[in-house]
């Protein structure tokens, strides 16, 4: 497994080269030429690329798909089956992302259609050569883990770190907690060594960052469920929030600031529409 880099904020991209060569959910648009720099500066020719794999359809994860495989003709782009009519049309996807983020979508760059052919569909247990994928869903629906050997790459069904503070992975407007934790559980239960996270970097000690990612997860829920049923607004929650995991490095940057509350926002929507 080889670690391109963590791009302009934005995503930890990363090349495998195992029976085929694939690359892991290179990113945005706004990156693509780093990328292929980067996939240069390893040894390798983009065009010997055989599969772009994504984990989920987030444009901070997919968003570039298009534009590379204009450099690797010959590539597959694997997505969860249901994923794929979004990137066929993405249109729906870029205007649900820009409800949700507002003008991030700008920073990240267009995104095109994909020809259908272009896709392998797979779903839950699935084997390409020695890869297996895993349905981790809840932070998005057709969220997929992907595991090589004792190494998984985990997509976002693990929170991120940035600025050295975990947050959720939870934003708007499909994010399910109770699926997020049963997904945090099921890969507790794979007992990877690695994993390898989009946001961002390597673990070397799997069990103690899913341990610790179930704890927070399990803390903003409690949090949050209790702030819904007393009717507090979302500066109050934010607050509370605040006070207990000091986000304040986070909130100082609009960029992050407006990521961080989206995943507020996702957690706080799961809790009203239970009710």
């Amino acid at each position: 497994m080889i670690h391109l880099g963590d791009f302009a904020n934005t995503i930890s991209v990363y090349l495998i080269d195992d029976k085929k060569l694939a690359l892991v959910d290179p990113g945005v648009y706004a990156i693509t030429d780093e990328v292929l720099d980067a996939i240069k500066a390893k040894g390798f020719n983009p065009k010997d690329i055989d599969y772009i794999l994504l984990t989920h359809l987030h444009i901070d994860h997919a968003g570039n798909a298009w534009a590379l495989l204009k450099h690797m003709p010959d590539a597959k782009v694997v997505i969860h089956h249901k994923a794929i009519r979004y990137l066929v049309d993405p249109e729906p996807l870029v205007t649900s992302s820009r409800q949700v983020l507002g003008k991030i979508i700008d920073r990240w760059g267009r995104l095109e259609p994909i020809p259908e052919e272009k896709f392998i569909g797979v779903d839950d247990n699935y084997i390409l050569d020695d890869l297996r994928f895993i349905a981790t869903p809840g932070h998005a629906p057709f969220h997929m883990s992907i595991m090589l050997d004792d190494e998984l790459f985990t997509g976002d069904a693990v929170g991120i770190r940035y600025k050295d503070r975990l947050r959720p992975a939870s934003p708007l407007p499909s994010f399910r907690y109770d699926l997020a934790l049963k997904s945090l559980e099921k890969i507790k239960e794979l007992n990877a060594k690695r994993l390898y996270m989009p946001h961002f970097g390597i673990s070397k000690d799997a069990n103690n960052t899913i341990e610790e990612n179930i704890i927070l997860y399990k803390r903003w829920a409690e949090i949050i469920e209790e702030a819904v049923n007393n009717n507090l607004d979302e500066e109050e929650i934010l607050d509370i929030i605040n006070k207990e995991f000091k986000y304040d490095p986070l909130l100082a940057d609009e960029y992050t600031r407006t990521l961080l509350l989206s995943d507020l926002r996702g957690f706080i929507n799961y809790y009203k529409k239970k009710g």
